[in-house]
This record gives structure tokens, sequence and C-alpha cells, in this order.
């Protein structure tokens, strides 16, 4: 049998301490949740657009009329229009979205994600149906 000067527990400390890691993880996810999702969002809408067939041989201006479309119809905010660069380079259109979003993480802490994989390569040819 332990005595019980010998006994030890959960105490306030550490209840404390596994309280605070526990607000900073939810913390972190309802600030910067929503910023991957919209990347993400972002991701597939500019691969749909560049696997569907329908969308070659379209202009430069042309294909960031569509992209404006679909970024309003799914509300993306970031990035912005002016950020989306589309690039003829011969054969095929580079798009790049790669982008930085910016938020206040707590009181003066600001977070800067960079989203840097989003360059995608679309080939100029004649869309297949008429």
């Amino acid at each position: 049998m332990n005595l019980p000067s010998r006994q030890t527990g959960f105490g306030l400390l550490e209840s404390l301490f596994y309280l605070l890691a526990g607000i900073f993880v939810v913390t972190c996810v309802i600030k910067l949740g929503p910023a991957y999702v919209e990347a993400y969002s972002v991701k597939k809408i500019i691969s749909d657009m560049v696997a569907d067939q329908t969308q070659r041989g379209k202009s430069a201006g042309e294909l960031k009329t569509v992209i404006t479309g679909r970024f309003n119809m799914s509300r993306i905010d970031n990035p912005k229009m002016e950020d989306v660069i589309i690039e003829d380079k011969g054969d095929f259109y580079s798009i790049d979205a790669n982008y930085e979003f910016r938020t206040t993480f707590l009181a003066n802490v600001d977070v800067v994600l960079k989203f840097d994989n989003l360059v995608f390569e679309m080939p100029k040819g004649e869309s297949p149906l008429p």
C-alpha cells in the first residue's frame, strides 16, 4: 500500500498545460483550416479546368474568364484574380495561381501561409467538340 505522501496523480499544473495545449490546437484548426480548404478548392478548380477537353483552344483571356466564373461560383476569395497569371509558353499555357494568405492568429501575431504548388500546364490543342 502506498502512503498518501508517495501517491501522485494528475496535478493542477498538468491539467492547465493540457488544457492550454488543447486550446492552441483548436485555435490552429479554426484559424488555419479554412485557408487550406480554400487552397484545395483552388487546386481542384484549376486542375478540373485543365483536364476539361472543352476548354482547349481558348485564349488566355477566355481561360481567365472561366477561372473567374468558377472562383465566383465556389466563393473563392484567395487568390485574387489579379494574382492568377496565365502565360503563353508556345504549345501550352502556364497557369500560375500561387499565393500567400495572411491572417491574424492571436492578438498581434500574424500567420502567413504560402501556397506554392498551384502551377498548371494546359495544352493549347483544339477542342474535340465543335
